[in-house]
């Protein structure tokens, strides 16, 4: 008798346990979710953080208006800590979870990891990072971030056409974002007749340099172009200036923000380098009050990566509320709809490869502050 009581409580425990947990799940579906891969502890968390303020921003934004189609929606955050592997495994938790018909990612080296298992699944990537082909590979992957095709493409032409460089050296990161970068700038500064003296890849996690600097100035470049980001790029900069470079460096968009400009500020003196519209320092109504925003709630700078994910939740936000279902092929098919867009971070062009193409800006630094070029 006391086994056949002791059975009852145990079926009464898992019915009243199964109860919960599918009064949460129907609790939880009465919003829409959005999976969010970001590196939020490691060598790029500083870059996570960046994102998730502008896309934070945005979602409460849209919340307080009335959400989508009357439902509130929700970001589900998953670290990647910028590995891929850490990246698969966030992505297939977050779908076996949830199920989400749009998952984000702001690290090259995970988005070429995750993009098949979403085309798989079918669910959108919006890889917000700087590989040139991601958009490309797949027609589930989209994204409205300035890439470093487009800025090598850029700078390739700018040291031809307007500052007349013809020959230089490259340091560029070994990962899918420097490798990327430095292919598609050989490619198009060779082809518009420059020369490439020397290049070396430095590590995205290391801390001493001087031996590919040392390789690389043997050479005696006037200039050199640094595609790189993060605190390995800041201490590379200045190990460059302790071996007593003093030519001209040109940088991506990593130049404008931290940790880059807070380690390394003096050796960026003088520097030019491609980003997009947005920086904290602009005259524009619209980017002082995000930037104020972004100061008032976090206590840090607004930088571009923030504006242009705060535009990006926005993009998304329209596909899902013009979507007639939510499910990842009628999202997919409502993105591709959208075209041009006018957001905080500036223009943007709709390609048909999936991307909104972002205007670039150049700037440089005169006596610690960021300007555009021709000031």
């Amino acid at each position: 008798m006391r086994k056949l009581w002791i059975g009852i409580v145990i079926i009464v425990i898992l019915v009243l346990a199964i109860t919960i947990i599918v009064t949460q799940v129907k609790q939880e579906t009465k919003g829409i979710k959005i999976g969010v891969i970001l590196p939020l502890s490691g060598n790029a968390a500083w870059l996570g953080e960046q994102h998730r303020w502008g896309m934070d921003i945005a979602v409460n934004e849209i919340n307080a208006a009335g959400g989508i189609n009357g439902k509130k929606l929700e970001l589900v955050y998953e670290d990647d800590k910028n590995e891929s592997l850490e990246a698969v495994n966030a992505f297939n938790k977050i779908w076996t979870i949830y199920k989400v018909p749009v998952v984000f990612s702001v690290s090259s080296s995970s988005a070429m990891a995750i993009y098949p298992k979403a085309e798989g699944k079918k669910v959108v990537l919006y890889a917000n990072c700087g590989h040139p082909e991601i958009a490309d590979l797949s027609k589930w992957t989209f994204r409205n971030f300035l890439t470093s095709l487009q800025e090598t493409n850029a700078m390739a032409n700018l040291c031809i056409e307007k500052f007349v460089i013809k020959e230089l050296g490259v340091l560029y990161v070994d990962d899918a974002y420097g490798v990327g970068g430095y292919d598609v700038f050989t490619k198009t500064y060779t082809g518009l007749g420059g020369k490439i003296l020397a290049d070396e890849k430095y590590d995205k996690n290391g801390t001493d340099f001087r031996t590919e600097i040392t390789k690389l100035l043997s050479k005696t470049p006037k200039t050199i172009y640094i595609i790189g980001y993060g605190k390995s790029t800041a201490i590379l900069l200045n190990q460059l200036k302790e071996l007593r470079y003093n030519g001209l460096i040109l940088g991506t968009n990593n130049f404008s923000g931290p940790p880059i400009n807070e380690m390394a500020l003096t050796a960026l003196e003088g520097s030019i380098f491609t980003a997009p519209q947005f920086y904290s320092a602009s005259n524009n109504a619209k980017m002082i009050e995000f930037g104020n925003k972004v100061k008032g709630l976090y206590g840090k700078e607004a930088q571009w990566n923030t504006a242009v994910e705060y535009d990006a939740i926005y993009i998304v936000a329209k596909a899902i509320k013009n979507a007639k279902s939510y499910n990842g092929d009628e999202v997919r098919n409502a993105l591709e709809q959208i075209g041009d867009f006018d957001g905080l971070a500036g223009k943007y062009r709709y390609s048909p490869n999936g991307e909104w193409v972002l205007e670039l800006a150049v700037r440089t630094y005169k006596n610690g502050i960021q300007i555009p070029l021709d000031k």
